[in-house]
């Protein structure tokens, strides 16, 4: 991302916790919520793009080794961060167009778990894992669910990454792997407003996410092909 730390052996290097954003780097642009989830204790996670700390909720740790240093580790029952509603963390209502990229490792492909949702009642956006086994899917009505062609495999990292469109009153949903672009779908219905937004689980209905997530990034925009795979290449 905007940090552009460099890899270094074969590994990207995490900013250490506290850094700061480089809101002129293009990338910056319409970025909403930046959480690198390099806490490694504690129970706040910070949103770079904003000044707003997130709440980890859980009775049992939450943080690991992910793949450039600390991150949050779900454990598939009771582990994920709360975001905020449209009272604590505005930025987050996001019903239009958007892109949310994650680095996510599967313990498992069995195990549904959410990456990043937004909703309750109604849903602004679902994204998440193993609604059929290792695929990552997007939704935000019962008339659109759209799935990964390719099925990741567990104890892997990936960049994961769901971008939504509009034109007209058509909304295209799109999957992305590393990088690059892998399935769509469309619909009419219009997303929700914000109601709650997390990482790591769906609402208040479970769906806890089961593995390591390095990093969530949240734009109010659709990123270009090139762009997600640069945040692929270089999510610092």
């Amino acid at each position: 991302m905007a940090y552009r730390i460099p890899k270094k052996a074969n590994r990207y290097q995490k900013p250490p916790c506290g850094n700061t954003l480089n809101m002129s780097d293009p990338l910056a642009r319409g970025i909403k919520a930046a959480y690198l989830l390099n806490e490694g204790a504690g129970s706040k996670v910070i949103n770079y793009a904003h000044a707003v700390n997130g709440v980890v909720a859980t009775p049992t740790t939450s943080w690991g080794r992910g793949y450039g240093g600390s991150s949050y580790k779900g454990n598939g029952s009771n582990t994920y961060v709360t975001l905020g509603s449209s009272s604590t963390n505005p930025w987050l209502n996001i019903p239009g167009e958007m892109t949310i990229v994650s680095m996510i490792n599967l313990t498992n492909t069995s195990s549904l778990g959410s990456i990043c949702t937004d909703g309750a009642s109604g849903y602004q956006w679902i994204f998440e894992a193993n609604r059929q086994a290792g695929k990552i899917s997007i939704g935000w009505t019962s008339n659109l669910w759209v799935y990964s062609t390719a099925a990741l495999v567990a104890n892997t990292w990936y960049t994961v990454g769901m971008t939504r469109s509009l034109s007209g009153c058509t909304y295209t949903a799109s999957t992305w792997i590393n990088g690059l672009f892998d399935n769509s779908g469309t619909t009419t219905t219009v997303p929700s407003s914000q109601q709650g937004s997390w990482i790591g689980r769906l609402s208040n209905s479970g769906q806890h996410f089961n593995g390591t997530i390095e990093y969530v990034y949240i734009w109010n925009r659709v990123l270009s092909s090139t762009e997600m795979l640069t945040i692929h290449e270089h999510p610092y």
